[in-house]
């Protein structure tokens, strides 16, 4: 049996419908809320131009992470 969502997506193809964009997005935290909201309209429209997706189908998901839950060259965010 093909899930529900998956159903949709295929049938949306068939009927010559633009399908969903996902975009996961890593960030450390401390970003402001008009940082995000610029990032995410950024993505949106690259999404629009670069796989002809219509607007109100990208998602943008925002992962925020802590200083001291990233590291990079070995050495924690926080201690950088």
């Amino acid at each position: 049996m093909i899930p529900p969502a998956l159903t949709n997506r295929i049938c949306d193809r068939e009927r010559g419908e633009k399908t969903m964009p996902a975009i996961f997005v890593n960030i450390i935290e401390g970003k402001t809320r008009e940082q995000k909201d610029a990032l995410v309209k950024k993505l949106t429209e690259a999404a629009v131009e670069a796989v002809d997706a219509l607007p109100e189908k990208v998602s943008v998901f925002i992962n925020e992470f802590p200083a001291s839950s990233v590291a990079r060259n070995g050495i924690m965010y926080d201690k950088q």
